[in-house]
């Protein structure tokens, strides 16, 4: 399972709460551009929906959460197009303190089922992955230094 961890100088709380604040995922997530439908609660089969958007091409992404848990900052949720697609990705979010904030370790996994999502997608987005969550955690970190001020 491919995985990204990226120590940041921010309370743990603070990072879980922002990683959940799904309204303001676009506010640190460069691929999110808007989060138009949002569940009226976070709890394991609560759905949202994301607008993400890549150079050239825009999406509507399904997010149905799996598990969330405050008490050890863990969130899990699977996500998929909003065309019917039976493809999706699953996403583990864990939060650890650590000596300078917390550690925030993202895991995913692509599930591929159709023909050119097996045969090509799957290699250029599982790439792409591990430097856009890269990005969004550094983004994170100074997204939750500007709310805490």
């Amino acid at each position: 399972m491919p995985s990204v961890t990226s120590v940041l100088c921010v309370d743990p709380d603070a990072a879980f709460a922002a990683i959940t604040d799904l309204p303001n995922l676009p506010s640190w997530n460069e691929r999110i551009i808007a989060v138009p439908e949002v569940p009226p609660e976070l709890t394991p089969d609560a759905v949202w929906i994301s607008q993400l958007h890549i150079p050239g091409y825009t999406w509507r992404s399904r997010s149905r959460i799996l598990s969330l848990d405050q008490a050890t900052r863990h969130f899990s949720y699977v996500s998929q197009t909003d065309d019917g697609n039976p493809s999706h990705t699953n996403w583990t979010w864990q939060i650890a303190p650590h000596s300078k904030g917390c550690a925030v370790t993202v895991k995913w996994t692509l599930t591929p089922l159709t023909f050119w999502r097996q045969r090509l997608l799957v290699h250029v987005r599982g790439w792409m992955l591990r430097d856009e969550v890269a990005a969004s955690l550094r983004a994170l970190e100074a997204h939750v230094l500007t709310i805490q001020i």
